[in-house]
């Protein structure tokens, strides 16, 4: 019953324990105009369908293989450096 009365509350007042039943707010016009204001507070349908969805590659492969083809400029820099930077330091051991 707590819970119930917790939930029914705004966060600051709360309805009695014991209310009998009798709780304000629950007219058919109250909920009707309580929808309509959760609905202009969604973003227009259109607008969603406009954002594609993110779609993440599920294997390790798959992550690896995006990871390479969105990063390739960087790491084959990365991999040319490093390679002659061991070839360097077998020439000098």
């Amino acid at each position: 019953m707590k819970k119930d009365r917790v939930l029914r509350g705004d966060g600051i007042s709360f309805p009695p324990e014991n209310d009998a039943g009798h709780w304000d707010g629950t007219s058919d016009r109250e909920i009707m105009a309580q929808a309509e204001a959760l609905k202009s507070a969604l973003p227009d349908e259109q607008a969603r369908d406009a954002v594609a969805p993110v779609t993440l590659p599920s294997s390790f492969s798959e992550r690896a293989s995006k990871y390479w083809d969105d990063n390739r400029w960087w790491l084959g820099l990365l991999g040319l450096g490093l390679g002659a930077l061991s070839l360097v330091a077998g020439f000098i051991a």
